[in-house]
Protein backbone atom coordinates (compact mmCIF):
# COMPACT_ATOMS: atom_id res chain seq x y z
CA UNK A 1 0.00 0.00 0.00
CA UNK A 2 2.95 2.32 0.63
CA UNK A 3 3.90 2.57 -3.06
CA UNK A 4 0.29 3.25 -4.05
CA UNK A 5 0.06 5.88 -1.31
CA UNK A 6 3.12 7.72 -2.62
CA UNK A 7 1.91 7.53 -6.21
CA UNK A 8 -1.54 8.87 -5.38
CA UNK A 9 -0.05 11.69 -3.33
CA UNK A 10 2.18 12.58 -6.29
CA UNK A 11 -0.81 12.42 -8.62
CA UNK A 12 -2.97 14.68 -6.46
CA UNK A 13 -0.15 17.20 -6.20
CA UNK A 14 0.33 17.09 -9.98
CA UNK A 15 -3.42 17.63 -10.43
CA UNK A 16 -3.17 20.78 -8.32
CA UNK A 17 -0.19 22.02 -10.34
CA UNK A 18 -1.96 21.31 -13.63
CA UNK A 19 -5.08 23.07 -12.39
CA UNK A 20 -3.06 26.11 -11.36
CA UNK A 21 -1.32 26.21 -14.73
CA UNK A 22 -4.70 25.93 -16.46
CA UNK A 23 -5.73 29.21 -14.86
CA UNK A 24 -3.20 30.79 -17.20
CA UNK A 25 -5.20 29.40 -20.14
CA UNK A 26 -3.00 26.33 -20.57
CA UNK A 27 -4.48 22.91 -21.39
CA UNK A 28 -4.80 21.18 -18.01
CA UNK A 29 -5.31 17.70 -19.51
CA UNK A 30 -2.07 18.01 -21.45
CA UNK A 31 -0.07 18.69 -18.31
CA UNK A 32 -1.90 16.13 -16.19
CA UNK A 33 -1.13 13.40 -18.72
CA UNK A 34 2.52 14.41 -18.88
CA UNK A 35 2.81 14.54 -15.10
CA UNK A 36 1.16 11.14 -14.67
CA UNK A 37 3.49 9.51 -17.19
CA UNK A 38 6.48 10.91 -15.27
CA UNK A 39 5.02 9.67 -11.99
CA UNK A 40 4.59 6.17 -13.44
CA UNK A 41 8.16 6.27 -14.67
CA UNK A 42 9.49 7.54 -11.33
CA UNK A 43 7.73 4.72 -9.49
CA UNK A 44 8.68 2.05 -12.04
CA UNK A 45 5.11 1.13 -12.97
CA UNK A 46 2.98 1.27 -16.11
CA UNK A 47 -0.39 2.98 -16.40
CA UNK A 48 -1.97 -0.46 -16.83
CA UNK A 49 -0.34 -1.80 -13.65
CA UNK A 50 -1.46 1.29 -11.76
CA UNK A 51 -5.04 0.93 -12.99
CA UNK A 52 -5.12 -2.76 -12.04
CA UNK A 53 -3.99 -1.88 -8.53
CA UNK A 54 -6.35 1.10 -8.29
CA UNK A 55 -9.28 -1.06 -9.43
CA UNK A 56 -8.45 -3.50 -6.63
CA UNK A 57 -8.77 -0.69 -4.10
CA UNK A 58 -11.98 0.59 -5.70
CA UNK A 59 -13.47 -2.87 -5.23
CA UNK A 60 -12.38 -2.90 -1.57
CA UNK A 61 -13.82 0.29 -0.05
CA UNK A 62 -12.40 -0.26 3.43
CA UNK A 63 -8.88 -0.54 2.00
CA UNK A 64 -9.54 2.43 -0.29
CA UNK A 65 -10.57 4.59 2.68
CA UNK A 66 -7.43 3.54 4.58
CA UNK A 67 -5.31 4.25 1.51
CA UNK A 68 -6.74 7.76 1.13
CA UNK A 69 -6.29 8.46 4.84
CA UNK A 70 -2.62 7.62 4.30
CA UNK A 71 -2.46 9.72 1.11
CA UNK A 72 -3.85 12.74 2.95
CA UNK A 73 -1.34 12.17 5.74
CA UNK A 74 1.49 11.98 3.21
CA UNK A 75 0.41 15.21 1.49
CA UNK A 76 0.08 16.97 4.87
CA UNK A 77 3.55 15.79 5.86
CA UNK A 78 5.01 17.11 2.61
CA UNK A 79 3.24 20.41 3.11
CA UNK A 80 4.67 20.64 6.62
CA UNK A 81 8.17 19.98 5.31
CA UNK A 82 7.78 22.89 2.88
CA UNK A 83 6.93 25.22 5.75
CA UNK A 84 10.20 24.51 7.53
Amino acid sequence: MDKMEKMLADMHISDAVASTRAMGDINEKKYTGQYYEQIFKNHGITRQEFMKSYNFYENNPILLNKLYDDVLGDISKREGNLSK
